[in-house]
């Protein structure tokens, strides 16, 4: 987040928590009006900036996935497999609303590694079936040549 400056289109301000947890650390905002003119570190240096950068609370947007009934681990997040695969059948979940820490590109990676193996798992679903539907008894198997072997010639 960042404090007394634009951020996109709009200006967010330093809140009463985020002052809190740095004043723990023993570091103040200093401000002139409602600009922000630096920070005081515990040993009063003031270090002059425009922006204030605070980790921000991280909290999956799953209101989706809750309502499909899917499974939570004890971080909080939704539980999936390597590839994306949440407990419940057909439903992948990528990037931060099941990894705290996926960036934009992690997400991304993510998200071509579910297609892939989603993909994956549609062809195997594809091939059982046709198996399954398949009349064993009028599929037989059948002879194919293959190729000359190499110096013979034909007649």
């Amino acid at each position: 987040m960042v404090a007394r400056r634009r951020l996109l289109r709009a200006t967010l301000d330093l809140g009463a928590k985020e002052r809190e947890r740095l004043a723990a650390r023993g570091i103040v905002v200093v401000t002139d009006g409602d600009r922000l003119r630096g920070v005081e570190l515990a040993e009063g240096h003031v270090v002059p900036c425009s922006a204030v950068f605070v980790f921000p609370h991280m909290a999956p947007h799953d209101t989706l996935l809750t309502g499909l009934g899917r499974e939570r681990g004890p971080n909080g997040w939704v539980t999936t497999d390597d590839a994306g695969r949440t407990s419940v059948f057909g439903v992948w979940a990528v990037g931060n609303v099941s990894h705290a820490t996926a960036l934009v590109i992690t997400a991304a990676g993510q998200g071509a590694a579910a297609a892939f193996a989603l993909n994956h798992d549609l062809v195997a679903e594809d091939v059982e079936r046709a198996v399954k539907d398949a009349d064993s008894s009028s599929r037989e198997p059948r002879q194919v040549p293959g190729p000359a072997p190499r110096g013979a010639t034909s007649d």
